[in-house]
Parts: structure tokens; C-alpha cells; sequence
């Protein structure tokens, strides 16, 4: 599903392609290794490790969680520049609507052999971590992303929101 998204995402950005490769390179590789740091020491999300639903790992950390990642920087950095001029806000906002979606993973995570939470409780410090770590996404998002748009990108975002939510309602 995820490389499905990927290939359309892609397929549907107009504009600036080397930027796209850029914040997609950025994002998974930034992304894979803040996930290596958590699995391997907590921080900064807080102890938990990855079940095997999400595909090969490598060092104990699934390949395709960079383009999770990216996926949800592009929805949430081009939703918040749909309301926002301002690039702090922007920025900040986008980070929001990332760790919003999170929530919604979360509960569902586990029953689906995603990751599994230390104690079975996801700690505040995972949300804080996914603030700190999407912020510093959406900086990337704001720096690559010049002068082009995406007609997926925020519907993937939603229908996201959207599977996560229900899911929570299914399980």
C-alpha cells in the first residue's frame, strides 16, 4: 500500500522533480534513522520495537517506514500551505496535522503487528518525538518543495486519517 501511494504521489507532483527527490531523500533517510535511534535506545519516541507487517527491516527497522514518513510530510506540508502564508506557521501546523494522524495510528498500530509500545502504553514522549521529528520534516517540505503542487498528496493524508479512524472504531 505504501509503495502503491508512493507511485501516485509521485506520478500526480507537478513542478520542481529534483526537489521531490530531494525531500524524499532527505525524509527517508532522516526519518529511517530517527526510527534506528528509537528502536535501539527510546529516544526520542520512547521504547518500543517493529512487529514484521511492514516489510523487510533492516537493523530491526522496516525499509519502507521513510516513505510513511515522506508520504505524511508531503499531505501534511501541502494541506498547511493550502491556509498558511506564513512559513513558521506553515511549518508548525503541518507538524500538527502529522502528529494528529500518528494518534490515530497508534491505536491501532499493534493489532496490526505494526510496532508494539513498551508496556502496551505509547508514551507521551512518542508524541513530542513526532512533533520534533516533523518539524524539522516540514523545514525540509518548505526548503524542496518551491514552486511545485501535488493533487494527491492531501487526499492521501485524509484517506489515511480516515482508514486509521475507522479502523479504531472496527477493532
Amino acid at each position: 500500500n505504501l509503495l502503491l501511494s508512493l507511485l501516485l504521489v509521485t506520478n500526480s507532483h507537478e513542478g520542481n522533480m529534483k526537489g521531490f527527490f530531494s525531500l524524499f531523500m532527505f525524509v527517508w533517510v532522516f526519518g529511517y534513522l530517527v526510527e534506528l535511534l528509537g528502536v535501539k535506545t527510546g529516544f526520542p519516541f520512547g521504547s518500543y520495537y517493529y512487529g514484521f507487517s511492514l516489510g523487510p527491516r533492516l537493523f530491526d527497522v522496516p525499509v519502507i517506514i521513510g516513505v510513511n514518513w515522506f508520504l505524511m510530510v508531503l499531505g501534511g506540508g501541502y494541506l498547511a500551505q493550502r491556509f498558511f502564508t506564513n512559513k513558521v506557521l506553515r511549518v508548525v501546523v503541518a507538524a500538527l496535522l502529522m502528529v494528529s494522524v500518528d494518534v490515530l495510528i497508534e491505536a491501532v498500530a499493534p493489532k496490526l503487528n505494526y510496532w508494539y509500545w513498551k508496556d502496551d502504553i505509547v508514551p507521551f514522549a512518542n508524541f513530542l518525538g513526532w512533533f520534533a521529528v516533523a518539524l524539522i520534516m516540514q523545514v525540509g517540505f518548505i526548503i524542496f518543495m518551491k514552486s511545485s503542487s501535488n493533487k494527491l498528496a492531501i487526499p492521501y493524508l485524509i484517506t489515511v486519517a480516515l482508514f486509521f479512524g475507522m479502523l479504531i472504531l472496527a477493532l
